[in-house]
């Protein structure tokens, strides 16, 4: 009932921005000269961890494309509080929500956005204006939030939970998987339980192989390995659910 109240609200304030790009925004009633991309990131928690939409709801496409149409240096400008400022962390929500709808690369790509916004310590301002822009606040620095995100978005783009499944590399770069790269965690916490991995590929860069030790406090209904773009494969595979297991897979087509 509660779900069904918001679609009828959520359809009576529907725009549509200077792209074309149908969107709700994010306060009810009059938004005349409020941007589009202001506070989503309200929007973007609703998409995960929310998890409230379905993967194709015209809702999430919709305010998504917005978003893009939004895009500077990478990032989003003026959903925070500076009015063309990149609030850096939002880089964070806006990755997680991609890669819930199943955009991996792109979560991939605003990875490293957010990574090249960094200051030469490694932590992030909360907000900060665009290059060749006249400095204004930044407030909070170093702001942790910032560097929480960025480690989550790269165990999630790793290790994601889809219900009763656990998927891997499902935002995993292409990058990630040159001759001689080795990925690695230990005992990282899933909703199942700690996961252990090890993923290697050879020094020719032919082919790569994962050593995996499943959660084994609740055993997930599958694990599934995304295979798009690191590797020479389409698709996903399953992987065995229960002990430890060797899998390699072509990186090169021979």
């Amino acid at each position: 009932d509660f779900y069904a109240t918001f679609q009828r609200a959520a359809k009576r304030d529907m725009q549509i921005d200077t792209h074309g790009n149908r969107y709700l925004p994010i306060r009810m009633g009059d938004n005349t000269g409020i941007a589009p991309q202001k506070a989503q990131w309200a929007f973007c928690h609703a998409v995960y961890p929310g998890e409230l939409f379905p993967k194709d709801d015209p809702l999430v496409v919709g305010n998504l494309a917005m978003l893009t149409a939004c895009e500077k240096e990478g990032l989003i400008a003026g959903t925070g509080w500076l009015e063309d400022g990149i609030w850096n962390y939002f880089a964070g929500f806006y990755a997680h929500a991609s890669l819930w709808q199943g955009d991996g690369e792109k979560a991939g790509r605003i990875l490293y956005a957010f990574a090249n916004h960094a200051s030469p310590l490694l932590a992030w301002r909360e907000e900060q204006n665009q290059q060749g822009q006249p400095e204004a606040s930044c407030g909070d620095m170093p702001h942790n939030w910032g560097s929480a995100e960025y480690i989550r978005l790269v165990y999630h783009m790793l290790i994601l939970e889809r219900g009763n499944e656990l998927h891997l590399f499902e935002g995993m770069p292409a990058k990630w998987a040159q001759p001689g790269c080795v990925t690695k965690v230990k005992d990282v916490l899933t909703d199942f339980g700690p996961i252990s991995f090890e993923f290697r590929v050879s020094k020719d860069g032919k082919k790569g192989t994962l050593k995996l030790t499943p959660p084994r406090r609740t055993v997930p209904s599958k694990i599934v390995l995304h295979l798009d773009r690191w590797s020479s494969e389409k698709g996903t595979i399953d992987l065995p659910t229960k002990g430890a297991s060797s899998t390699t897979v072509a990186i090169v087509k021979e």
